[in-house]
This record gives C-alpha cells, sequence and structure tokens, in this order.
C-alpha cells in the first residue's frame, strides 16, 4: 500500500517500510501517480530538478530510490516514465480521487 495523504509511507505485508530519502523521491511518486499520462525525464527532471547541477542524474537517483523502495526493480522505467505497480497495490489518493460520496466514509466530528 501507498500513502501520501498525510505523512506519505509504504507499507508491504503489513509492515510500515522507511521511505525513500529525500522530499522530491516523494513528490515524484505522487505525481507519477496522478498525471493521467506517463511524463517524459526530460519534464520530470525540468520539473522536480530545475536547480540540480544535473537534473536528469537527479532524477535518475530519485527514480532508483523510489525502484528500492517499492522492492520491484521494473516499477518505473522508460521515457516516458511508465509507473508499474502490482497489480493488488492500494494508493490511499487514487481511491479517493475514485470515491463516490455513497463510498467516502463520514467524518466523525
Amino acid at each position: 500500500a501507498i500513502h501520501v495523504l498525510g505523512k506519505p509511507y509504504i507499507e508491504r505485508d503489513g509492515r510500515r517500510l522507511a521511505g525513500p530519502r529525500g522530499g522530491k523521491a516523494w513528490a515524484l511518486l505522487a505525481y507519477l501517480l496522478l498525471c493521467p499520462r506517463p511524463p517524459t525525464r526530460r519534464h520530470l527532471a525540468e520539473l522536480l530538478f530545475p536547480e540540480a547541477e544535473d537534473p536528469l542524474a537527479a532524477l535518475r537517483w530519485n527514480l532508483s530510490e523510489l525502484r528500492r523502495v517499492l522492492g520491484k526493480p521494473d516499477a518505473l522505467r522508460g521515457d516516458p516514465v511508465q509507473l508499474n505497480l502490482a497489480a493488488d497495490t492500494t494508493v490511499d489518493v487514487l481511491d479517493l480521487v475514485s470515491a463516490t460520496p455513497e463510498t467516502l466514509v463520514p467524518l466523525a466530528l
């Protein structure tokens, strides 16, 4: 399970895993989860790492960090970057985006 709402974390087999190092890796993952089409590497590098000496190298490092945390070497690949998660992976923000008023649990006030 991937949780990006609130303090982000990744859960596998009921255990909370150590997340990727750096906030940009979480931003990259959230962007890839919500992007309607796979973005190009150049677009991601310009969007997330404009201040880096080598934006594409910074992107590669963050993609590698996400692959490590996701435990799936082929989770992020190609150009444009494809996000390939296991079919049973749940993502809180995607659950929320696809929810209807009937499926939302009422908030207790």
